[in-house]
């Protein structure tokens, strides 16, 4: 069947092993290969395949914008949330819920400048991609702070504490 197929093919290609120089040569190598299978009948359906490409052209459609068919590619990778509840993504770092730190997130970038953030198919948070170094929303900041290092702090105090903070921040990092 089709493996044995693609051993036939790659049997017939090996005989060009090593007499190719670079790129231009390969590539005129694989498109005479390639026209040469396709003017041959197929044991499969006995006609010729560039035969029945041309009879169906006629009815193909063009593919549709690479941007159209690019959102269709889901790759999926997963990030370690940090001890600092933060996740790192194309070089900045966002905040997400101290309850994920140690846990891995996944990330979708949507096409309004925003990410998703879920944990199993749970969604978290939304952040906007931004060129700041770290992305914090301010309920996570309050969380982690609460948690740790300011925890003999009342709600109010944690408040403004965070707001002058990420304003010194800001102004360090020339943000």
């Amino acid at each position: 069947g089709k493996v044995e197929a693609l051993a036939r093919l790659t049997n017939r290609l090996a005989v060009y092993n090593g007499e190719f120089e670079d790129y231009a040569d390969l590539e005129g190598i694989v498109n005479d290969f390639m026209d040469e299978i396709n003017n041959e009948i197929s044991q499969a359906i006995n006609e010729i395949p560039l035969n029945l490409l041309k009879k169906d052209k006629e009815y193909l459609k063009p593919l549709p914008s690479l941007d159209l068919l690019c959102s269709y590619v889901y790759r999926e990778k997963e990030y370690k949330v940090t001890k600092e509840s933060m996740i790192n993504y194309k070089g900045k770092k966002y905040s997400v819920p101290t309850k994920y730190i140690g846990f891995k997130v996944n990330i979708i970038e949507t096409s309004d400048g925003n990410i998703s953030i879920y944990y199993n198919q749970d969604f978290i948070i939304c952040h906007s991609l931004t060129d700041k170094k770290y992305n914090y929303k301010i309920g996570h900041m309050h969380e982690i702070l609460k948690s740790d290092a300011c925890k003999h702090l009342s709600d109010d105090q944690i408040g403004d504490f965070i707001k002058e903070n990420m304003a010194l921040m800001d102004v360090l990092l020339g943000e």
